[in-house]
């Protein structure tokens, strides 16, 4: 019995409802905001590298659509995103070797040189250890739909 009176008010509702009324009565213009959150992470595939974990990002932008017909419309806007990671590097320790990722910088002539045993013990050379490194990158997309 209670089968047969959901199947009848179902049966009934449906006569209520207006789903496709109105369809062609589509706006010539219409635009819209879009929010993209995503998470980034990466995974180097170099063995002096690691991951060190996942960042959180944003992105966004505007929809338009122009109506060009009943059934066709163009759509285009514009979308910046925000993308990214996080890598650590498997240092071997405070001295500069083959599995440590350094940097020499030369203070008299401000510049950064490579590794040269004879310079590592100079008051002029400063030597900088890369433990970790963030990056960052910007999209812009242009997107364009001919629906």
């Amino acid at each position: 019995m209670k089968k047969i009176l959901t199947i009848t008010a179902l049966a009934f509702a449906g006569q209520f409802t207006w789903a496709q009324d109105g369809a062609n009565e589509l706006k010539n213009f219409r635009f819209g905001l879009k929010v993209t959150p995503s998470v980034n992470w990466y995974t180097p595939e170099d063995k002096l590298m690691d991951s060190n974990g996942p960042t959180v990002k944003f992105g966004g932008g505007l929809i338009l659509e122009f109506r060009l017909a009943k059934v066709a419309s163009l759509q285009t806007g514009f979308q910046i995103d925000s993308e990214g990671g996080k890598i650590k590097y498997k240092n071997g320790g405070a001295t500069a070797n083959t599995s440590t990722m350094s940097y020499y910088y030369n203070i008299a002539n401000d510049k950064i040189i490579s590794y040269n045993p004879s310079n590592s013990y100079s008051t002029e050379i400063t030597h900088y250890q890369l433990n970790e490194r963030q990056f960052k990158a910007t999209y812009i997309t242009i997107p364009l739909m001919l629906n």
